[in-house]
């Protein structure tokens, strides 16, 4: 293909990705349940698309950022609360997907022990999107939406390093235990230790400057920049995206303006729904090419597949039901403080969460094509189709029955959001009036200016009331915000008007429209 052809498909790409997503959201169905699906009937349409993924650049263009944004916004608190849990799921069930998914690969179709352990460390990455974007939109408990989020986060990384080890046996054809655990240590916590390294680096960087646009660009470079540095060290380049913005985001609010924050997360936001969009449809677009390539017979892959689905669904929901709460009950033996364990539903709700996505397709994908000796690399396509049935299979039947499960189960508060939502506002404002005069006196604010205050933060105290006198209040406050919205709108036409006549320059317009939009906004929101 041609550079302006390579263009012309990413807008093609682009297009249809927003279709299906906006399409997604019309029918309430996860974003990447209708993109996987859009993509695998756009891939046997004659469109003449031919997209052929490189893994590397899959891990270096997408993955790393889209990590990094989840981390740099991730509830740090809930993760921390619950670490040990993520850190179990992210860590020991990784290794025993890896292993049993191997063993069933290999006994189903005799694929090679190394070729079966790439396949199943690379199932045992989770992706978060579908079940974060069902639970979010439910109203489930946030610990268990920070749990599912979590262990997505950490176990990409640790699944990659597993993935990078069998690779490396598979391509030598021998296996060494002693190099191989020292090769995953490098990785994990090579990679974790430089994306610290880079987060610092970055942080004291964006300190320096009061320039928006510059601690954008410093932010948008943080996850390439540690993904660059950690893979040249041969540590993992997913963990220390990872760590880089875990590190950065519990320190956004001590660092970062709060004009800043507000910009990069709505563009962090767009990114993170552009890179989203376009992955999970080059996965069902993938689905065209890899399996016409495949020698075995349909049926044969089919079935294989869902053993392989069966085997990863089933593993999870073992430890979910049994292996955590027996962990936790041996471990109350030996430590004063350890929770108890989560009711049924919870767990059964977190074993129906492992969804497969985007980056168990990545992993599998950056296993080599030849060997050392330069033979091909046998059943290399083969695990690629049954880590895309896996996938296929639990983004359509665990996507779009996580939702109605957690109902069933009890686990969701639509109204939970909200109550919470009300109730911050109200803390808020309540900080906000107590240190009104403290703040007032020193800066030699008049009376009249004041009440002003006062009266605007104590309309907002009872707007976020639930009593009839919050609903009054609500009312006032809204006939003052949509009054308020119209004398911003006819400031806005006097300044179009300024440059029109030109009376004032382009660039002062555009300054002054900016603010008068802010404060629109923040009406409206």
């Amino acid at each position: 293909m041609t550079p302006i052809e390579v263009a012309e498909t990413i807008v093609v790409l682009l297009a249809v990705a927003v279709a299906l997503a906006w399409l997604a959201r019309r029918v309430n169905v996860p974003d990447p349940v209708v993109l996987v699906a859009g993509g695998a009937v756009v891939a046997f349409l004659p469109l003449g698309i031919d997209i052929e993924l490189d893994p590397d650049l899959v891990l270096l263009l997408f993955v790393a950022p889209l990590l990094y944004a989840d981390g740099y916004y991730a509830p740090t608190g809930e993760l921390r609360d619950n670490a040990v849990s993520i850190a179990l799921l992210a860590s020991v069930l990784v290794v025993v997907t890896a292993v049993v998914v191997a063993v069933v690969a290999h006994v189903a179709l005799g694929i090679s022990w190394e070729v079966a352990f790439v396949l199943g460390a690379a199932l045992g990455a989770t992706d978060a999107l579908a079940p974060v974007q069902v639970m979010g939109g439910a109203g489930a408990d946030p610990r268990l939406v920070a749990v599912v989020q979590g262990e997505s986060l950490f176990n990409d990384g640790v699944a990659f390093a597993l993935v990078g080890t069998a690779s490396a046996a598979a391509v030598s054809g021998s296996f060494q235990a002693g190099s191989a655990a020292g090769s995953l240590a490098l990785s994990v916590g090579g990679g974790v230790a430089v994306g610290i390294g880079v987060a610092w680096v970055v942080g004291w960087a964006r300190r320096k400057t009061e320039h928006v646009l510059v601690e954008a660009g410093l932010s948008l470079l943080t996850p390439f920049a540690a993904y660059v540095a950690a893979e040249a060290v041969h540590g993992s380049g997913i963990l220390a995206a990872v760590a880089a913005g875990i590190w950065l985001g519990t320190r956004q609010h001590d660092w970062v303006e709060p004009l800043t924050r507000v910009e990069l997360q709505a563009t962090w936001e767009i990114i993170a729904f552009v890179l989203n969009s376009l992955l999970f449809l080059l996965v069902g677009l993938a689905a065209g090419d890899i399996i016409g390539e495949v020698d075995q017979s349909a049926g044969d892959v089919i079935v294989a597949g869902l053993l392989i689905t069966a085997a990863v669904v089933g593993i999870r929901i073992v430890w979910a039901m049994t292996i955590a709460p027996a962990w936790r009950g041996a471990a109350s033996r030996f430590a004063k403080r350890v929770r108890p364990a989560s009711p049924r539903a919870w767990r059964m709700a977190l074993a129906w969460s492992g969804i497969r996505g985007s980056v168990a397709l990545a992993a599998v994908l950056s296993l080599p094509a030849t060997r050392d000796d330069g033979s091909s690399m046998p059943d290399r396509d083969l695990i690629i189709v049954l880590a895309l049935v896996v996938i296929v299979v639990t983004l359509l039947g665990q996507g779009l029955t996580l939702r109605p499960l957690i109902e069933r189960l009890g686990l969701t508060d639509p109204e939970g959001p909200m109550r919470e939502e009300l109730f911050a506002r109200r803390a808020a404002t309540d900080a906000a009036l107590e240190h009104l005069e403290e703040a007032a006196d020193r800066h030699d604010l008049g009376e009249d200016e004041r009440n002003w205050l006062k009266h605007e933060y104590m309309l907002r105290r009872g707007q976020a009331e639930g009593d009839e006198d919050g609903a009054v209040a609500q009312e006032a406050l809204a006939a003052a915000e949509q009054t308020d919205l119209e004398m911003l709108e006819a400031a806005r036409q006097a300044v179009i008007d300024l440059e029109e006549q030109g009376e004032i320059r382009s660039e002062v317009a555009q300054k002054v429209m900016r603010k008068l939009d802010l404060d629109s906004a923040r009406l409206r929101n």
